[in-house]
């Protein structure tokens, strides 16, 4: 695919940001499958958990219950956000070397609990270890790309079956923000800004669903591919590409203020194959124009 992303010198320092409310929310349900270790404050999986357990607390087609977490596990969980938000903007671009001791002394924290953030980092296909480098931002090639959006356009439509949540009045808001702050760029190129949007309107629209797996794999599979559209955005019309962002927040918005699930559903896969045609033509198009070796 070519190398599409700059490679740093040293670390960014980039200011962790702010957890809104519903980012919050969204960090205690992802959270609640690990514990606070006593000795040391790290993050350790709690082995006592047994699927019998989860069932019991967890009532069938009841909005899953948040967890309380302890201030070393918030800071964890910020770390992992903020990791994971810098590689998905290219702050942290492929190939980037995540040293923990570097890591540990830009946070403020020891070596464990950065090595558990890499872990998880790692589950979600974001690094890599690699022998006599040591940890790095991993990349996606095209087949990868288009593999993952079939999936993530098959399980959309699943989010209309499996009982999300009704929209507050919150998350509604959070939605016409987004609108608007699309509207605020699509006269003016701000590449950074339609990422930044991109990835505050999945964690709003995941916010509805309690499908614990369904979120979970969305969830992974989406931040893999959150970096591609700095590679396809400059092929495309800006104003197309906003106005298109736009229309699926609103029509979104829209579906849940008439607790619509099943128009969610189809409004997001219909949106990832619009996506997904989109990025065929562009790719195929660097083919054609690739020297033939």
């Amino acid at each position: 695919m070519g190398q599409w992303y700059r490679t740093p010198n040293a670390l960014p320092r980039v200011p962790d940001p702010p957890l809104s409310s519903i980012q919050r929310h969204h960090a205690l349900r992802c959270a609640s499958r690990v514990t606070n270790d006593t000795t040391d404050g790290d993050l350790t999986l709690n082995k006592k958990n047994n699927v019998n357990d989860e069932m019991k607390r967890r009532p069938a087609r009841r909005a899953e219950p948040a967890a309380r977490l302890t201030k070393p596990q918030l800071r964890i969980e910020r770390i992992y956000q903020a990791l994971r938000r810098e590689i998905c903007l290219l702050d942290l671009p492929p190939g980037t070397v995540l040293r923990e001791q570097d890591l540990a002394d830009r946070f403020e924290v020891s070596r464990t609990p950065i090595r558990h953030v890499l872990g998880r980092l790692a589950n979600d296909g974001l690094v890599e270890s690699r022998q006599g480098v040591g940890t790095t931002v991993t990349t996606l090639d095209k087949a990868e790309v288009f593999d993952i959006y079939l999936v993530r356009a098959a399980l959309a439509e699943v989010i209309g079956e499996s009982d999300p949540a009704p929209a507050t009045a919150e998350l509604l808001e959070s939605l016409r923000a987004l609108s608007r702050r699309c509207g605020a760029i699509v006269k003016r190129k701000d590449v950074r800004g339609y990422g930044e949007i991109n990835l505050d309107f999945h964690v709003v629209l995941y916010t509805v669903v309690r499908n614990r797996p369904l979120r979970d794999v969305s969830d992974r599979l989406f931040y893999q591919t959150a970096r591609v559209w700095f590679q396809v955005l400059p092929e495309m019309s800006w104003e197309r590409a906003v106005r298109d962002l736009q229309d699926e927040i609103d029509e979104i918005e829209d579906a849940m203020e008439r607790n619509d699930p099943k128009a969610i559903g189809y409004i997001h896969r219909n949106h990832i194959n619009k996506t997904l045609v989109l990025m065929r033509r562009i790719f195929e198009r660097w083919s054609d124009a690739a020297p033939a070796a």
